[in-house]
C-alpha cells in the first residue's frame, strides 16, 4: 500500500453560541425538500487523487514542502474539483503555492489554521463562493440529502489521537474502542460518499477514509453544504443556486454586516456546511 498521509490540522475551534452568525440550517432557505438520501451515495465522480495542496508533505509545493495547516482552503478546492466532475466542466485550479500562499495571507504567516464559519464568511465576502449555509450534523439524512444535491459536504471536526495511524493503515476512523475527539485535533474534510446510513465516507484531504456514523456525531463541530463556490459572474451557477434556495447572499436585502440574515433567530449551528457551484 502506497504511504498515506493524513492532512495538518487547521480547523480552529467553533465560536461561543453568543458569538455566532444569524443563520438557519439550509432547509430553511430551500424552495422545496431535497430528496431523501438514495443509498450508496458517490459525488467523487470518479476522482481518486485528490491531491494534497499544501495540506502535508507535498512535492508540488515548492514553498512549504512539508505542507501547512491550510486544509480549509485545500478543501474548497476539492469541493470544487468534485462538483466541476459531477457537472463535466472545465476548471483552472489553484496550485499547491497558491493555496498555501493564500491561506497564509489571510492567517497573517501565522499558520494557526482558520475558523470555519468565518472564513466562509470572508470568502463570500471576496466573492470566492456566492452562498452557504449550515446542515444539522446529527441529521444523517440532512446531510446525506445535501451532499447528493450540492455533490459535496464541507465538514469540520475535532479528530480522535490515533486518526493518522489508522488513516496511515488505511482504516476507518471510528471511536468503536472508546476514542473521544480531541478539541486540539481540529480538521477540514469533504464528505463525497455514503454506502449507507451506517456507514459514511468522508474525503481526509488527500486521499480517503471510511469513517462511522457514531464517528461523525462525536467529532463533527459543524456542516456545511457549501451552496455555491464560484464567482457571482457565473450566472449558470447562480440560475442552479437559485432554483433550489429561497434567498442567497447577492439577492438578499435581509442579510446583515456580518453576511448572516439579520431576520432569522441565531441557530446553535455546527461545523457542516454545503456549498453549491
Amino acid at each position: 500500500m502506497p504511504t498515506r498521509n493524513a492532512g495538518l490540522r487547521g480547523r480552529l475551534p467553533k465560536k461561543p453560541p453568543a458569538e455566532r452568525f444569524n443563520i438557519q440550517y439550509l432547509s430553511s432557505y430551500l424552495t422545496s425538500p431535497l430528496p431523501a438520501p438514495v443509498y450508496p451515495i458517490d459525488v467523487t465522480a470518479g476522482i481518486t487523487d485528490w491531491q494534497m495542496l499544501g495540506n502535508g508533505p507535498d512535492p508540488t509545493c515548492t514553498t512549504h514542502p512539508n505542507g501547512v495547516g491550510d486544509c480549509t482552503f485545500a478543501g474548497r478546492q476539492h469541493y470544487r474539483m468534485a462538483k466541476a466532475a459531477a457537472e463535466n466542466e472545465t476548471e483552472t485550479w489553484e496550485s499547491s503555492n497558491d493555496l498555501v500562499k493564500e491561506y497564509l495571507k489571510y492567517d497573517h504567516g501565522r499558520d494557526e489554521g482558520a475558523n470555519i464559519a468565518d472564513l466562509l464568511l470572508y470568502w463570500y465576502n471576496a466573492g470566492k463562493i456566492v452562498a452557504f449555509a449550515p446542515l444539522d450534523h446529527t441529521n444523517a439524512a440532512e446531510v446525506d440529502s445535501a451532499m447528493a444535491a450540492f455533490h459535496g459536504v464541507y465538514v469540520g471536526v475535532n479528530l480522535t489521537d490515533d486518526a493518522d495511524q489508522l488513516f496511515s493503515e488505511g482504516q476507518p476512523w471510528t471511536v468503536a474502542g472508546g476514542q473521544q475527539p480531541d478539541p486540539n485535533e481540529g480538521h477540514c474534510i469533504v464528505k463525497v460518499k455514503a454506502d449507507d446510513a451506517v456507514r459514511p465516507g468522508q474525503r481526509p484531504l488527500g486521499a480517503s477514509s471510511n469513517i462511522s456514523t457514531v464517528w461523525v456525531a462525536r467529532t463533527s463541530g459543524m456542516s456545511c453544504s457549501r451552496v455555491s463556490t464560484t464567482s457571482r459572474s457565473d450566472t449558470a451557477s447562480l440560475a442552479r443556486t437559485r432554483s433550489r434556495m429561497s434567498c442567497s447572499p447577492e439577492t438578499s436585502a435581509t442579510w446583515s454586516t456580518s453576511g448572516m440574515l439579520s431576520s432569522c433567530a441565531r441557530t446553535d449551528f455546527h461545523d457542516r456546511w454545503v456549498m453549491s457551484r
